[in-house]
């Protein structure tokens, strides 16, 4: 029998993710309400996936490039991004203003955007 020394309990190896996979997991921006929110490098690591989900009323600046951008089901909202690396998708979305530099952009079943 192993000692408890020689077994290890984390996380990521009784899931069986990398720890390269558990970084790259995508940051979500969500359920915002009548607010003001300001990502740069001091609080996003760049190179990440965003999700901007379920905003309301808001602007949201993120100040440094992401891999992948993906806006939905937000209503009223004013969207800055620096650079997106690969594609930026806006669904499900009313008047909904998106600033971006992207490689690819999609856009679908949005109203006034």
């Amino acid at each position: 029998m192993a000692s408890s020394e020689d077994v290890d309990f984390s996380a990521s190896q009784s899931r069986g993710l990398s720890s390269q996979a558990q970084t790259n997991q995508p940051e979500y921006i969500a359920f915002l309400n009548k607010c003001v929110t300001v990502k740069d490098v001091t609080n996003l690591v760049a190179g990440k996936d965003v999700r901007i989900m379920s905003c309301e009323d808001s602007y949201i600046y993120i100040g440094t490039s992401v891999d992948c951008l993906q806006i939905s089901k937000c209503v009223n909202c004013v969207i800055f991004v620096a650079a997106v690396n690969r594609a930026c998708t806006l669904d499900k979305c009313e008047n909904v203003t998106v600033t971006v530099a992207s490689e690819y952009l999609r856009i679908g079943n949005c109203v006034d955007c």
